[in-house]
């Protein structure tokens, strides 16, 4: 969504609603996951999360930054 023309950013809601007044509009979600505000959630997501391991893929994975 970042670019010339749009930028998104996250915060308290007393802030954003200014934003918002100035011609800015909400993105429908529960928290910004890029902010501080996943914090409140932080703890459910390690126990979500606490049983998964990094594995392999199975698509290759391209890059145009290495070229490889």
């Amino acid at each position: 969504v970042n670019g010339p023309a749009s930028t998104v950013v996250s915060g308290e809601v007393a802030a954003l609603d200014e934003l918002v007044g100035l011609g800015g509009r909400w993105v429908p979600v529960d928290y910004a996951s890029h902010s501080a505000q996943v914090d409140a959630i932080r703890d459910q997501i390690l126990e979500d999360l606490a049983g998964l391991v990094p594995g392999s893929g199975r698509v290759p994975f391209y890059s145009s930054v290495t070229g490889g």
